[in-house]
């Protein structure tokens, strides 16, 4: 199998630290911090010539079933510690699922079949998971990453991380051979594949400023 076989050269593995824990797994951001982690995250990518800004925010509304399966989720856990915000680089692919998994959580459905395997993919930075999102809108969630396994091979077969990793860690469907530093760690992608690890925190809909 040819993505089996596939090694894409690799970036400099990632740490936990460069992981930004939230004071708790169900603490409820306001407007500002969800603005601010999208402001750093874009000026972040300094290949980009434009600047963006955020005209709305739609927040999920409390689901009390999501947030049992999300605990539960954390529980079984290698590490539950390890818990963030990230944007969903997926909606790209079904655009008019991105409200009801606002209201209702992920489901296998929404899985993208992607060089890595076969789960929810997932980046720090708004700029690359624009590139697999609906023009102009951006879903962020708190993504429960457990012990993360860094994975460089691709394996569109994968299912799953290895024993006691909860989820991986991948160069990303971006990356291209020969880059390096932080154009590579730009790229980078986190994988999922259990749907309960993630709880949807809101849409973002922004606009570059003329």
């Amino acid at each position: 199998d040819k993505f089996k076989l596939a090694l894409p050269p690799s970036p400099p593995p990632p740490v936990k630290s460069d992981i930004a824990l939230p004071s708790s797994p169900f603490k409820v951001d306001n407007k500002t911090e969800i603005i601010t982690r999208f402001v750093k995250g874009m000026e972040t990518d300094r290949s980009l010539n434009i600047q963006y800004t955020v005209s709305s925010i739609l927040k999920a509304p409390h689901n009390p079933s999501l947030c049992s399966r999300f605990e539960a989720a954390l529980g079984n856990m290698t590490d539950p510690t390890m818990v963030t915000e990230l944007y969903f680089c997926g909606s790209l692919e079904k655009p008019k699922r991105l409200h009801q998994i606002l209201l209702d959580g992920f489901t296998e459905d929404d899985f993208i079949h992607g060089e890595f395997g076969r789960g929810l993919y997932f980046t720090k930075y708004p700029s690359k998971a624009a590139q697999f999102s609906v023009l102009g809108k951006l879903l962020e969630a708190r993504v429960g990453l457990g012990s993360v396994e860094t994975v460089m091979r691709y394996d569109r077969t994968r299912r799953a991380a290895s024993e006691r990793n909860d989820s991986i860690i991948v160069p990303g469907r971006l990356f291209h051979a020969g880059e390096y530093g932080e154009s590579a760690m730009l790229c980078q992608e986190y994988v999922v594949f259990n749907t309960s690890q993630v709880m949807p925190l809101c849409i973002l809909s922004y606009t570059y400023v003329a």
